[in-house]
C-alpha cells in the first residue's frame, strides 16, 4: 500500500474516533503515528505525502480544540457538582 493511502487511512480512523468521542482510540492512533513519523522522514517526501501530512496536522488542530472544549465542559460539571454538594451540606446543617 502506498504511503499516501496509509496516511489517508490513518486520517479516516482519526476522524471516526473523534466523531465517536473515543479518546482512548485517538491516543492509540497518535502513538502509532508518532512511531511512524521518523520512518517517513528517512526518505524524501512526495507532494502527495506532504498534502496528507498537512491534512493530518490540520486535523490535530481540530482534535485539540475539541479536547479543550470537552475539558472545559467537564470542569464546569465538576464545579457545579461541588456547588450542589456545598448547598446540600449547608441545607442539612441548618435543618
Amino acid at each position: 500500500m502506498k504511503i499516501e493511502r496509509q496516511l489517508e487511512s490513518i486520517l479516516q480512523h482519526f476522524k471516526r474516533a473523534l466523531a465517536a468521542g473515543d479518546w482512548d482510540k485517538l491516543a492509540d492512533l497518535d502513538a502509532k503515528l508518532q512511531q511512524a513519523l521518523p520512518k517517513l522522514k528517512q526518505s524524501p517526501l512526495t507532494p502527495e505525502v506532504k498534502v496528507k501530512l498537512a491534512q493530518i496536522n490540520q486535523f490535530y488542530s481540530q482534535m485539540i480544540a475539541r479536547g479543550e472544549s470537552e475539558k472545559a465542559e467537564i470542569r464546569a460539571q465538576i464545579q457545579q457538582q461541588q456547588t450542589n454538594s456545598e448547598g446540600m451540606q449547608a441545607y442539612l446543617q441548618n435543618r
